[in-house]
């Protein structure tokens, strides 16, 4: 649980640097559902770390249309736009392209988040829980 929620945090920071330039609200949200569901692992049943995969392949989607429709910024000749948001646009679309790869890497581990949670008996389950607690103290301030 603890490399999840480390792996959660960084999902959500790579999808704040990509909003920059890209909507990408459909990211934003499930990192910040994956951040709700572990720090309230007691509330949190199985099937909603799949529903996060599935909203994860759903911007996936998203993703490739997006990268299709803007596959021009990359170009060098596009003289649409020059200064600081020639920058943020390059910026973001670097982020995105390291946030796809990224967020395949996140539906293996929410699955695997999942599959911990049902094949957990009642004593490993409390041990998760306890470990999200323990985490979530020290992250405490």
């Amino acid at each position: 649980m603890r490399c999840t929620m480390v792996m959660t945090v960084i999902y959500l920071i790579i999808t704040m640097l990509v909003t920059i330039y890209k909507y990408d609200f459909v990211n934003l949200t499930c990192a910040v559902l994956a951040l709700y569901m572990l720090t309230n692992l007691h509330s949190t049943k199985p099937k909603f770390f799949r529903c996060l995969v599935a909203g994860i392949v759903l911007s996936l989607v998203y993703d490739v249309l997006w990268f299709w429709e803007k596959y021009r910024a990359f170009n060098e000749d596009d003289d649409e736009d020059g200064g600081m948001e020639r920058t943020l646009r390059r910026f973001s679309l670097t982020m995105a392209t390291i946030s796809f790869f990224f967020k395949i890497i996140m539906c293996f581990i929410y699955w695997k988040a999942s599959i911990d949670l049902v094949k957990a008996k009642d004593e490993e389950r409390r041990k998760l829980l306890d470990e999200a607690d323990d985490l979530m103290d020290a992250a405490k301030f």
